[in-house]
């Protein structure tokens, strides 16, 4: 409730003379998630619906990092078919994020349903979610950075030893501040004038990389998305991973006029291991609510197959 009561000051001294209700609350891993209506006094008439994020595990640093990104990517991004919720305000001593409402279908919900979109619509998803990377990394390049890989997940630093020894046998070279968590589930998608999506959830540190990082954990959402039990249960296989992951990599590839090789592809798997080896850790956490724990013993036989696949890395 003292989350609550602080958020509906901060949105009183926003929204004067409005009231609030809210239609949905759920929980993130880090975060808590509140879906409120601003209504007239009289509580008759909705004047706009908005999302409160209240960043539970993030430091004042890494709230006022998101919305700065956020706003950023939304006042440098010029596809109207890619969108993020519009930044209202931020109270980072409270954890608060305010965005605009954003409708659509996440795109994970939309990839379990057992009847996918036609083949069309999901290649059409999958380019714009390709364009949309590839606008990040150009609006956020670091022309003289350095590597920090500040990621929450991975296991460790990945760590830049291996940067070190084969970035310069790379074809991906260029050095962007990474998105971190492009995922499918943070993907919405809408169909009201065309095909469009949103990218929701924001880095909050700035994690410097070259583009092997963000390839790798769209690749990995994938992976385990394909572990859902309503495919693995009935053996189904809703789409073949090698040709929409390569679709998404030959667009991402196209639009920003790169190469890869065999060392970026290597790459890319070593990152999927390293992606892995952090969500086990977390799994086998004893501080891990039980819900993570069961859902560890279910993808136990999953993160053992991607770990094993411990193959060297190719050289030129």
């Amino acid at each position: 409730m003292e989350v609550y009561s602080k958020i509906l000051t901060i949105l009183e001294s926003r929204f004067p003379g409005s009231a609030f209700k809210t239609s949905t609350k759920y929980r993130t891993m880090h975060s808590r998630i509140y879906v409120i209506d601003v209504v007239d006094k009289t509580g008759s008439r909705s004047t706009k619906k908005i999302i409160v994020k209240y960043c539970r595990s993030s430091s004042p640093d890494e709230i006022d990092h998101e919305f700065e990104s956020l706003l950023a990517f939304r006042d440098g991004c010029n596809d109207s078919r890619i969108r993020v919720p519009n930044p209202i305000l931020v109270d980072s001593a409270n954890k608060i994020i305010v965005m605009d409402h954003v409708g659509g279908s996440n795109l994970k919900e939309l990839m379990l349903k057992l009847k996918l979109p036609d083949g069309s619509q999901i290649n059409q998803i999958i380019d714009l979610a390709a364009i949309a990377l590839s606008k990040f990394h150009e609006l956020f390049v670091r022309e003289n950075g350095t590597h920090s890989l500040a990621s929450p997940f991975l296991e460790r630093e990945a760590s830049l030893d291996w940067y070190a020894k084969h970035l310069p046998e790379c074809g991906l070279r260029s050095l962007s501040k990474s998105f971190l968590d492009f995922a499918v589930w943070n993907i919405l998608v809408s169909n009201s004038s065309g095909i469009g999506i949103t990218l929701i959830d924001f880095p909050a540190r700035d994690c410097i990389s070259t583009p092997h990082l963000d390839l790798a954990r769209f690749k990995f959402s994938l992976e385990i998305l394909r572990e859902h039990p309503q495919f693995r249960f009935l053996g189904i296989e809703p789409w073949i991973l090698q040709e929409l992951y390569g679709r998404f990599l030959g667009t991402y590839l196209t639009v920003t006029d790169q190469r890869m090789n065999d060392v970026d592809y290597s790459l890319i798997s070593h990152l999927e291991r390293e992606y892995a080896r952090k969500l086990k850790t977390i799994y086998e956490n004893e501080e891990s609510p039980i819900r993570l724990k069961l859902e560890g013993i279910y993808m136990k036989r999953f993160l053992s197959r991607l770990l094993n696949d411990d193959s060297e890395l190719v050289s030129k």
